[in-house]
């Protein structure tokens, strides 16, 4: 019952991160999940 409700906020946050960021690379990179939720991607690190 929650997954229609994450699929929209999803879609919202697509399309701000379309219109805040011009370059490609900087859409795909915020784009980009994190664990934590604060930009930071998944290093060889975390994995282990």
């Amino acid at each position: 019952y929650r997954r229609p409700a994450v699929e929209s906020e999803l879609a919202l946050l697509q399309a701000s991160v379309g219109r805040a960021f011009s370059d490609e690379a900087d859409r795909q990179a915020a784009a980009t999940q994190d664990r934590q939720g604060i930009g930071s991607s998944r290093t060889d690190a975390d994995q282990r």
